[in-house]
């Protein structure tokens, strides 16, 4: 996976507060295998436990929660490990001004202060201006990428 030219070794890069992250002091269970960095959602499959999967819109995000590295529920894993299902995994619900280092897939031309929203697969895309104008692109990058040849990872405002 190619990278910006630094490497933090984590997730979660600054934050405005002290943001929640699930699994210090109850359960996130995935749902499905998800590298850090992805956008994720809760769901409930059947009659089970409340799980997290990659988030599965592009149009609907009702709260920023990213999928933090393993480190942060005592396994000794960094950013680039993926959880398998059934994981226990620790979930990073985020606000207004915290910044993550989130995942661009290939296809993508990102610069600096683009407008992002989920592309429906747990990564980020460049918005259009019609979400854009629909408050639907609520994050914005900060760094400057360019055309996007591999998956690559990217900090990331949330912004609204």
């Amino acid at each position: 996976m190619a990278r910006p030219n630094f490497d933090p070794d984590t997730i979660l890069l600054s934050s405005a507060r002290k943001p929640v992250i699930l699994n210090t002091d109850r359960d996130a269970i995935a749902s499905e295998a998800a590298t850090p960095g992805m956008l994720m959602e809760s769901h409930r499959p059947s009659a089970t436990l409340y799980r997290w999967r990659k988030n599965a819109s592009a149009t609907d995000l009702a709260q920023i929660a990213v999928l933090l590295e393993g480190r942060f529920v005592g396994q000794n894993t960094g950013v680039d490990v993926a959880c398998a299902a059934e994981d226990l995994v620790p979930i990073a619900l985020l606000g207004a001004g915290d910044v993550f280092w989130g995942l661009i897939p290939s296809g993508q031309t990102v610069n600096y202060d683009t407008r992002l929203q989920s592309n429906a697969d747990g990564n980020l895309k460049v918005a259009t201006a019609d979400t854009a104008d629909a408050g639907v692109a609520r994050l914005k990058s900060l760094d400057e990428l360019g055309a996007v040849t591999v998956t690559t990872r990217c900090r990331v405002e949330v912004i609204a």
